[in-house]
């Protein structure tokens, strides 16, 4: 079974497709395997991390 992950930044922010690939893949495995809170969490702390909190 594929699944596909998606990033939505929203339309006002500056995010490069690094960036955005990067809190991907922090997610991915998760989300592959229907740890849907897991992953979430795992791509926000990424991106967190990204912008410097």
């Amino acid at each position: 079974m594929g699944r596909h992950v998606g990033t939505y930044m929203g339309e006002d922010r500056k995010v490069s497709l690094e960036q955005r690939d990067d809190v991907q893949e922090a997610a991915k495995e998760r989300l592959r395997d229907a740890q849907w809170t897991d992953g979430t969490i795992a791509g926000v702390r990424r991106a967190a991390h990204g912008q410097g909190h």
